[in-house]
């Protein structure tokens, strides 16, 4: 009962544990003849996260545990408006990322639209391949912003679900999970939060802007450089 609740009072965030997801390696030898990824809108929040996964109310019932997450988005309202003030956008710079990631991997990336109903799932359909590229990357990220878990310490966090899909027939070729900070059981790739960004209390994290923003940019730069390892060939 308690985790269904902490699933559902985290709302925008899912975290691992709170939704099944089905990897796939990436077959290096079978597909060196990828030399173009079509790089697809991201299924993200426009906006930083502030996460306390152990809510301190939840050991209150149901009540406590809903004044904790309204206390949650007041302080993630307020990290926002930081966040804006130094001049972060999440969508654009993990999108960057990625892509200078990959390209640093070898491959070449262009831009492909689609339509993306839902920010937190895999597009049900892609576009039709017209030999400009060999493989769509399809990206959301879970989470962009800092995370509380067991240590009450709140950390940069990213958490990004990617799948690589033949342009030409559909097939998945890669499907995995890349976590900084992550949280509870997960099957994917898991990365240590940058050091030297943790902070006792989410007044602590709030008073420190630029050195805050700092710490999720690192957050993201590991987490696109998780990802394009697991495409090297």
């Amino acid at each position: 009962m308690r985790k269904l609740l902490l699933c559902v009072l985290l709302g925008l965030l899912v975290l691992p544990g709170c939704a099944s997801f089905k990897n796939q390696p990436f077959n290096a030898g079978a597909n060196q003849s990828l030399k173009t990824i079509g790089l697809l809108p991201f299924g993200q929040q426009e906006k930083p996260n502030i996460v306390l996964a152990n809510l301190a109310g939840e050991n209150f019932g149901l009540v406590g545990a809903l004044v904790s997450e309204g206390q949650r988005k007041i302080a993630t309202v307020r990290f926002q408006r930081m966040a804006e003030a130094q001049d972060f956008h999440p969508v654009p710079e993990t999108r960057a990322a990625v892509r200078h990631a990959l390209e640093a991997a070898g491959y070449r990336v262009v831009d492909v639209s689609a339509a993306r109903a839902d920010d937190a799932q895999f597009l049900k359909t892609y576009p039709a391949g017209d030999g400009q590229v060999d493989a769509y990357l399809d990206i959301y990220a879970e989470t962009v912003g800092y995370l509380s878990a067991s240590s009450r310490t709140f950390r940069p966090t990213v958490y990004l679900s990617a799948k690589l899909v033949q342009a030409n027939g559909g097939q998945i070729l890669f499907a995995d999970q890349v976590q900084v900070n992550a949280y509870g059981k997960t099957t994917g790739v898991t990365i240590e939060a940058p050091e030297g960004y943790a902070y006792d209390t989410q007044s602590a994290l709030l008073a420190d802007a630029p050195h805050a923003v700092e710490g999720i940019r690192k957050a993201i730069t590991l987490a696109a450089d998780g990802l394009s390892e697991r495409l090297a060939k």
